[in-house]
């Protein structure tokens, strides 16, 4: 409602745009979560308890790139390193690596082998596929570099 000098009373058209404190939007964010659960028939003590578990959970301190080729592995997590504020870790897949530090991590891959790395990590995990982008065509007829041990002259084919 809005209040008109000498008009009367109306009903405003729209709600005014009101920015909210982070804790009153972070209660509306909660109270939105008992609804939706209330709408699907969600007891509220599974709900407490879920909350429980999400809460004792460790939350992700850094990326563990999941790559079987040590030399790819050693690229792709330094060019991961400069492009996220988070620490990049990696690992193979031999002995059950990724398993075993898996705890405290958003696990990553490259997308060639991600049914390969996701057989490899305990059910129901998350894994995160990197996007991976062709080279610009203005870079196929020319030289590509890679850091790798050695380098490949694309164009003739010599290896220095």
């Amino acid at each position: 409602m809005e209040l008109r000098h000498g008009s009367g009373v109306y009903v405003r058209e729209s709600k005014p745009e009101v920015s909210l404190s982070s804790g009153l939007a972070l209660d509306q964010l909660i109270a939105n979560l008992f609804r939706a659960a209330r709408q699907a028939g969600t007891p509220l003590s599974s709900v407490r308890r879920r909350l429980r578990q999400w809460l004792e959970l460790q939350p992700p301190d850094h990326f563990l790139l999941v790559e079987p080729d040590e030399e790819l592995r050693r690229i792709a997590a330094m060019e991961m390193q400069q492009a996220v504020p988070f620490p990049v870790r990696s690992c193979g897949l031999q002995d059950g690596q990724p398993r075993e530090i898996i705890e405290g991590a958003i696990p990553v891959v490259l997308p060639s082998k991600a049914r390969i790395v996701r057989k490899a990590l305990p059910a129901g995990t998350e894994l995160l596929t990197l996007q991976v982008r062709s080279v610009p065509s203005r870079f196929r007829n020319g030289y590509l570099l890679l850091q790798v041990r050695w380098l490949v002259l694309h164009r003739d084919g010599r290896t220095f």
